[in-house]
């Protein structure tokens, strides 16, 4: 599969398993951070556009290793109290892990059009939040606005995002 893949499309082809591993969970942080906010989207993250990663202490790997362990660490902790956050959370890791390049190279170093099926998880887990919090008196004015700028943002972002496929 890696002899099909060019360098400049996917330079973790020729990567070492170490380098490989950090830039896909930086990588990861990018997809975390692009379905929070959507601002600085691309239609090319291939060569030079992701610099690899060799070390475990770079801000944005420590970053992505950080959000990566909240994730899990919520799925745990919710696990019996609110088994929606569980869901979500398995749904986001499950349909990321073949195309985060951690196995294996893929086609591509990052492609927005990967996000597609773990953006599942994500809207479950804005869900849930949007349905339990409410019920908590003093934080239902928070997570209804919060829920609205949302909602507008990634409507905006959608519309705007519209033209550029025109």
């Amino acid at each position: 599969l890696t002899s099909q893949v060019h360098f400049v499309i996917n330079p973790l082809v020729r990567a070492d398993a170490w380098t490989r591993s950090l830039t896909a969970i930086k990588i990861l942080g990018k997809y975390l951070w692009l379905l929070t906010s959507p601002v600085r989207l691309s239609s090319d993250y291939s060569y030079n556009q992701i610099p690899l990663s060799g070390s475990l202490i770079e801000p944005a790997v420590l970053a992505a290793l950080l959000g990566i362990l909240a994730m899990i660490a919520l799925a745990i902790l919710y696990w019996r109290r609110q088994p929606g956050v569980s869901v979500a959370v398995a749904i986001f890791v499950i349909s990321i892990f073949p195309v985060s390049n951690l196995l294996f190279p893929i086609g591509t170093i990052m492609a927005e059009r990967v996000l597609y099926l773990p953006s599942l998880g994500w809207c479950l887990l804005l869900a849930v939040a949007v349905t339990t919090l409410p019920g908590r008196r003093r934080w239902r004015l928070v997570t209804v606005s919060v829920f609205v700028l949302l909602l507008l943002g990634y409507g905006a972002r959608t519309v705007i995002r519209n033209r550029d496929w025109r």
